[in-house]
């Protein structure tokens, strides 16, 4: 018996035994106590083997190209779409102006897909009488966005100089690109439409149908399994999108809030107050760490202001922060703005 199949058996029991235990008058307190434990253990271990397989099946496969330069950490070579201002922020703490500045991961509130951490919900397709989870305020995580490339990929086009990316993420073609080293084990794959969450689907039913009986006893009941079921879900939910964005072939990283000290969360003064948005800035992915290594570029947006000054500027920054595997290019693509 696998692991899910035994937690669902013992949830079964469980099931059994509230029916029983809670079948007349009962006190709303008692039963949440109970839910509370020994329910939401087992339920906890169930999802945690249905996420554990997720996270595995999400791992980035066929990267273009690997580093052999570290044995204990592979990483991989992706594509990142910014602004000048970060370019300058980044390559500034290269120089040690700005010492530990890294790549941010915004919270995912912030993110332009307005069904980010929900799609997972709608794409389950879960039948009415379980529309009980639905939750409309999924716990916050902190992402960035990569694209990560394949040996395939990578013969068809070239990623870090796109125009589709340069109109949707290169501040339309006025901002940058990266192509830099990340470790290959923070990076998780994208999933998109409703298909995607198929086999998930089936798990969840399952787990569901055994609580079943829990959860139509009382309305506290379905809160705390509620809270425990999107708790333990909330590392893979925001690995699922729409279809409507699967040109974007993109790899996250995905940090959940509860991970994060609350000291680490720093934030963007840069707006107005009623956009302020919090950010963490990954270690893993410092700027001397993301461009350090031989193979790293930085490509200049085709609709850049001043693109031959603003060039000579980061190859000098470059050249005194010692990145002598770091290229600085201007984009290849005819470009004209809208």
């Amino acid at each position: 018996m696998s692991g899910i199949e035994a937690a669902v058996a013992d949830l079964r029991r469980l099931a059994t035994s509230a029916q029983d235990a809670f079948r007349d008058d009962f006190d709303p307190d008692v039963l949440s106590r109970f839910v509370s434990d020994p329910v939401v253990p087992t339920l906890r271990e169930a999802l945690r083997d249905v996420s554990d397989r997720v996270l595995l099946s999400h791992r980035i496969e066929d990267p273009s190209e690997k580093d052999p330069g570290s044995p204990r950490a592979q990483y991989v070579q992706v594509v990142h779409y910014t602004s000048l201002r970060t370019t300058f922020h980044l390559l500034r703490s290269a120089l040690q102006e700005e010492p530990d500045a890294s790549l941010r991961l915004y919270d995912s509130e912030h993110t332009n897909d307005p069904e980010e951490g929900r799609f997972l919900f709608k794409a389950l397709d879960l039948p009415p009488h379980h529309h009980w989870i639905a939750t409309t305020t999924p716990s916050h995580a902190y992402l960035t966005s990569f694209l990560a490339l394949s040996s395939e990929d990578q013969d068809e086009r070239d990623f870090s100089d796109d125009l589709n990316f340069w109109r949707s993420y290169g501040r339309d073609g006025q901002g940058c690109s990266f192509r830099v080293w990340v470790p290959e084990g923070i990076l998780q794959r994208v999933l998109y439409g409703t298909e995607a969450a198929a086999i998930l689907r089936t798990d969840i039913l399952e787990i569901l149908d055994a609580l079943d009986p829990i959860a139509g006893l009382h309305e506290e009941a379905r809160r705390v399994l509620r809270e425990a079921l999107w708790d333990e879900l909330g590392s893979i939910r925001y690995l699922y999108k729409h279809a409507a964005y699967s040109d974007e072939k993109e790899y996250r990283v995905v940090i959940l809030q509860e991970k994060i000290k609350e000291e680490e969360i720093q934030f963007d003064l840069r707006g107005p107050p009623d956009s302020l948005r919090r950010y963490y800035e990954h270690p893993d992915l410092a700027a001397t760490k993301l461009f350090e290594r031989s193979g790293a570029s930085i490509t200049i947006g085709p609709d850049a202001p001043h693109k031959e000054d603003l060039w000579h500027s980061l190859d000098l920054i470059r050249r005194r922060a010692g990145l002598y595997g770091l290229e600085i290019r201007p984009s290849q693509i005819p470009y004209r703005s809208t």
